[in-house]
Parts: C-alpha cells; sequence; structure tokens
C-alpha cells in the first residue's frame, strides 16, 4: 500500500459504548461502567503498537478457504483491509477463536505477549458490550456467534479460563 489508499482501523471507543449500551437500555450503570472501564484500563496500560500492522478486518471462517483436512489455504474477501492493531484481527472472529488464534500468532513470531493478549481481551469486552445492543437476527448459515446478542459475552467467559490473562484481567487480581 504505497499510496495508503487503505484506511486506519481504529480501535473501540470505551465511552461511545457506554453512551450506546445506557442509551438503549441493555445495561445498567454500573455494569456498564465495569465493562467499558475495564476496556478503557486495559488499552491504556497496554496500547497498541506505533507501527500499524496490515489487517484483514472480516476474519471469520466464511472467508477461509480450507482443504477436506482443516489446513487453511487462503484467506479470501480483503474488501475491508487497512492498517491497524494486529489485536483487532485477532478479536473480530469471535472470543471462542481466540486462544487458536493467538496461539498461531505467537508460533508465526508475533511479539507483544501479555500486551497483545490483553488488547484482544478489551477488543473482545468491548464487542460483546456493544452488540448487547443489537437485535438477535436470523442468518442462512444457523446460529452463528455473533447474531444472538448475548453469545458474543457468553463466548468469553467461556473462553477466559483458557487464557491466564484473561481470567486474572476479569476478575480483577492485578
Amino acid at each position: 500500500d504505497p499510496h495508503r489508499y487503505l484506511e486506519s482501523i481504529t480501535p473501540p471507543e470505551p465511552a461511545r459504548t457506554r453512551t450506546r449500551v445506557l442509551t438503549g437500555e441493555r445495561l445498567g450503570t454500573a455494569e456498564a461502567d465495569w465493562a467499558t472501564g475495564l476496556t478503557a484500563r486495559l488499552l491504556s496500560e497496554n496500547p497498541p503498537p506505533a507501527q500499524p500492522a496490515f489487517l484483514h478486518d472480516d476474519l471469520h471462517a466464511g472467508n477461509l478457504m480450507v482443504t477436506d483436512d482443516g489446513a487453511v489455504t487462503a484467506l479470501i474477501d480483503w474488501g475491508d483491509a487497512g492498517w491497524g492493531d494486529p489485536a483487532l484481527d485477532l478479536s473480530y472472529s469471535g472470543p471462542l477463536a481466540v486462544p487458536d488464534l493467538l496461539a498461531g500468532y505467537h508460533e508465526a513470531g508475533g511479539t507483544e505477549g501479555d500486551a497483545l493478549t490483553l488488547r484482544v481481551l478489551a477488543y473482545t469486552l468491548d464487542n460483546a458490550t456493544r452488540y448487547l445492543t443489537r437485535q438477535p437476527e436470523a442468518h442462512e448459515n444457523g446460529d452463528l456467534w455473533y447474531t444472538r446478542p448475548a453469545t458474543a459475552l457468553m463466548g468469553l467467559l467461556r473462553v477466559s479460563p483458557r487464557v491466564p490473562q484473561w481470567q486474572e484481567a476479569l476478575v480483577g487480581r492485578r
């Protein structure tokens, strides 16, 4: 992208998410403050890298081509690609995919360790909180993780024991 045609993909804004969930009356003030406060704290303590990475920005199973034995052969649909924090791509496909995506990222030489892992939590928590304001939607492919408002939050809770940094941040032992 030598001419910088691709846009910068920006992290979520916790204050905006707070307003959105409170306006929609989907969360009480204490819960909205906890979720958006934790997101803001995690992003403040673990800022994105100074050098942005090239992002797909639409990473989900429908954009993967795989062989019969499950090997990924291609990532398709680059229409949303841009520049930003690699943690944004790792959080996009939903909470249940995060442990495997983090492992693959680190195995491929991605660095940052806990800072990246905690930013993925921040972005995933922000997504889950924002999704609470959505109406459930029917989808031709069945019950996808993002079609029901609380599914992202439940997925985050299910996965957190597999990501020790998440578990520590969510229960407040820091």
